[in-house]
């Protein structure tokens, strides 16, 4: 387990953006929802999630972390 200090002004993004977090994989979603919860914290407008490849093998249903969140993916496997 590691720890990750983010610090950033109050007003990077506002009510009235619209966020897109993009990352290259969905297995857990551990980090994914982090960063969700963090965006989520500023009230954007909206948040849209992401991924180009997502992992469902292994029991890695990461998705399910992120019921009713708008969450796209290019290529499951």
């Amino acid at each position: 387990f590691r720890r990750v200090l983010f610090r950033s002004h109050m007003d990077t993004i506002d009510t009235n953006d619209i966020v897109l977090i993009h990352d290259d994989l969905l297995a857990t979603g551990g980090t994914a929802k982090a960063t969700y919860k963090l965006v989520e914290h500023f009230h954007p407008k909206k948040i849209y999630m992401n991924f180009i490849i997502e992992i469902t093998d292994e029991g890695l249903h990461g998705r399910d972390l992120f019921d009713g969140i708008e969450l796209t993916t290019l290529m499951t496997i």
